[in-house]
């Protein structure tokens, strides 16, 4: 007489069975939503054609992002807003340059706390090349308390 045991161990079946499925999803193409790229600044004082880069490796040619400009800042002493020049360098060298003003944070303003800001600088932008991307930073007046700055990619839900 064959004895079948399938009901031994029920609760062990159903770790494994669970264990399995949380593996299989978490390898089938879940990738990060975001990415950040930041450089450090002189918070004394980041002066006029002192350029601060961040470089970034893009395999990614198909997914649609937001650029955001993102900034740590403490407001000892608040000039308003940062006017930047932004310039853009593809893996293939095209270059273009923007200028765009980071606007400190509203409200009531505290000396000497480290407050994080981000400016909208891109809509549904896709990078179409494979390679290092580079974004160069430039202060067009010397500016205070800026500790860093950087870009942040949000991938949009649609792709191509």
């Amino acid at each position: 007489m064959l004895i079948r045991r399938t009901t031994q161990y029920p609760a062990l079946r159903r770790i494994v069975v669970l264990c399995a499925a949380v593996c299989v999803l978490s390898l089938s193409g879940c990738t990060p939503q975001s990415d950040i790229y930041t450089v450090d600044t002189n918070p004394v004082s980041w002066s006029v054609g002192e350029l601060k880069a961040v470089e970034f490796d893009n395999a990614d040619t198909l997914s649609l992002r937001d650029i955001y400009i993102i900034f740590r800042y403490v407001n000892e002493n608040d000039y308003g807003d940062i006017p930047l020049a932004i310039s853009a360098i593809t893996p293939s060298g095209l270059r273009w340059t923007d200028t765009v003003l980071l606007r400190r944070g509203e409200g009531q303003q505290i000396s000497n706390v480290m407050r994080d800001g981000e400016t909208l600088y891109r809509h549904g932008v896709l990078l179409q090349e494979d390679g290092r991307y580079v974004f160069e930073f430039n202060p067009l007046r010397e500016i205070e308390g800026i500790y860093s700055i950087g870009v942040y990619f949000y991938k949009k839900r649609e792709s191509l």
